[in-house]
């Protein structure tokens, strides 16, 4: 039996030359799709608008309007939910912290059912949790007027028609610190995954 020395770099330009990755037609919420392995990931945009949402202990839901809404969700990883005021699909837009109980970042699903991406689209995703009961869970940091429980703002924009943008608290870049240790703010770009364009 004969061995032959490879160069690594030869193996994988031989084994992906003939691989074609196509994402499909993308609906138009829809911001990037990254495949890796097995994993796919996708990030939709939600724009602002009055939703319907159930509070745990009430029977009715709240109608009040939410800003605009970045759900990153991987059929593998964990679902990361942002609030943001300007362009989605702007790498440099600043991202804030939802405005909801049960989220910091990653969604806290609890019982509530994740459903599998299925053709680029993550409305039935959006729609388990947005129709999901939010509990009191991580319900502080998310206001400034109310920075101890979200809830309280929810409940002042019962019938409101906007979001008041100027309340959300912006996510901050624990992974970096500028030269003269000033906070910086998560953006878009930060949660991009190498390879995809917004």
């Amino acid at each position: 039996m004969l061995e032959y020395a490879v160069e690594p770099t030869e193996i994988a330009r031989i084994l992906s030359a003939n691989v074609t990755i196509s994402t499909g037609l993308l609906p138009p919420d829809v911001l990037w799709v990254t495949v890796n392995s097995a994993e796919r990931t996708i990030a939709s945009y939600r724009p602002p608008q009055v939703t319907g949402i159930w509070l745990e202990g009430s029977d009715t839901p709240l109608r009040v309007p939410l800003p605009g809404l970045v759900l990153i969700h991987g059929n593998r990883t964990r679902s990361e939910l942002y609030a943001v005021k300007g362009d989605p699909r702007d790498p440099a837009t600043v991202l804030h912290v939802a405005p909801l109980p049960n989220v910091y970042r990653s969604i806290c699903w609890g019982t509530v059912p994740i459903p599998q991406i299925r053709a680029n689209d993550l409305s039935a995703v959006w729609e388990n949790l947005l129709g999901s009961r939010f509990a009191n869970h991580s319900a502080g940091k998310k206001s400034k007027r109310y920075p101890t429980d979200i809830r309280k703002l929810l409940l002042s924009l019962e019938g409101k028609k906007r979001y008041p943008l100027s309340d959300l608290v912006p996510h901050e870049n624990l992974q970096a610190k500028d030269k003269d240790g000033q906070t910086n703010y998560l953006t878009i770009a930060d949660v991009i995954p190498k390879g995809a364009c917004p």
